[in-house]
């Protein structure tokens, strides 16, 4: 069998799974081995369903999910205990309050069934804007918060799980949102703009007070901190069962607080996080090379750090692909986490123009430049 060079750093994939059975997730991890990679992200909770059965998940698990001999069905379980096997570590993805892309917000079960989850604009509507027809869950409702850590707790059942990873931990992404014209906001449920008016004391039309600068700078404050605590609830689940927590996230932080309200450099400071993942998602792989340049120095010494690149799904060559990988490197990198399998597994259900063997050379090409300690420029 084909062993790959051994690398120094470490190699990521997120995964979108489609395997049907354990013949199919052992094909995957064996495609995986041989691309050298270490650490699988596995989307274990994505478009508000699971790849696992569950006792609390008001969707049954995706259609795909089949029976996998002794790991039963659930799919995550599976690969990681064969992951295991090939030294790959598992990390559960999951995509928190957003649950999925819809045509019309009527078609969704949360709108027939939990209206009052869904997080609002400011103009009333549900889906949005920025992430075309993206809907998500309101990250303040106290009940969206609860069922949420009921299905983390399950996945955090899991043995052997390397961590819980973190994506879509925001609010949708804003753009127009200097007072008083703040048309992309939103965050609108009854619930927030209650609770909102009440901790600050606010009489009137709080629609009217949230576009003056004052008033939505104190609105804003309040939605990061409601990412924030979410985060430390996950975390103490998490470490409760001696489970890490990672999380992909954007790695400008002025932009990401001010246009998502996600502020990771307070969950590094605090703690709560084992890996971060910026998401260099560029052509320019000197562009990588700034973002996690910026990144490294940010980090608490104890925090590893992946780049995120998606050279492939932004069709950038071979030769580019690996331009990035050794910039990432060359910037502090502890290692790369590419978006996604379908760019490089051939027998990915959703495999887009794969050419397999010459992504295996080019992997082996890097790990053994990095091993011969020459100057990763």
């Amino acid at each position: 069998m084909y062993k790959p060079t051994v690398a120094t750093s470490r190699i990521g994939m997120w995964h979108r799974p489609f395997e049907r059975n354990l013949q199919e997730v052992r094909q995957t991890l064996v495609a995986l081995e041989n691309l050298g990679v270490t650490d699988l992200f596995v989307e274990t909770y994505f478009n508000g369903q699971l790849i696992m059965d569950s006792l609390h998940s008001l969707l049954n698990h995706h259609a795909f999910v089949g029976h996998y001999e002794v790991y039963g069905r659930n799919l995550l379980k599976a690969f990681v205990e064969e992951g295991k096997k090939k030294n790959i570590r598992v990390h559960a993805w999951v995509e928190n309050f957003f649950v999925g892309r819809f045509d019309h917000v009527e078609d969704s079960f949360w709108h027939q069934h939990h209206p009052t989850w869904i997080l609002k604009n400011r103009d009333g509507s549900s889906l949005q804007k920025n992430e075309v027809n993206y809907l998500f869950l309101d990250p303040a409702h106290p009940e969206v918060r609860a069922y949420t850590r009921k299905l983390y707790q399950e996945i955090l059942a899991v043995e052997h799980l390397e961590s819980l990873h973190l994506d879509y931990i925001r609010y949708p992404l804003m753009y127009d949102i200097t007072p008083p014209n703040i048309f992309d906001d939103v965050g609108y449920t009854e619930g927030s703009l209650n609770e909102f008016s009440t901790l600050n004391h606010l009489e009137g039309s709080i629609i009217e007070l949230l576009a003056t600068p004052k008033v939505y700078q104190a609105w804003c404050t309040y939605r990061i901190g409601v990412i924030d605590s979410f985060v430390h609830e996950v975390y103490q689940l998490a470490k409760e069962k001696k489970v890490g927590l990672s999380a992909a996230v954007f790695g400008n932080p002025e932009h990401a607080i001010k246009h998502k309200m996600q502020d990771w450099n307070t969950w590094l400071q605090k703690g709560w996080l084992k890996l971060i993942i910026p998401m260099a998602y560029y052509k320019d792989s000197s562009r990588v090379f700034d973002e996690v340049k910026q990144m490294k120095s940010r980090l608490p010494k104890d925090v590893l750090m992946f780049a995120g690149i998606a050279p492939f799904m932004m069709h950038l060559s071979v030769d580019e692909h690996k331009a990035q990988y050794l910039s990432s490197l060359k910037a502090g990198a502890d290692g790369v986490a590419m978006f996604a399998s379908q760019h490089y597994l051939g027998h990915h259900d959703m495999k887009e123009n794969v050419d397999y063997i010459k992504i295996v050379q080019m992997f082996e090409e890097v790990r053994k430049k990095e091993n011969s300690h020459e100057t990763l420029d």
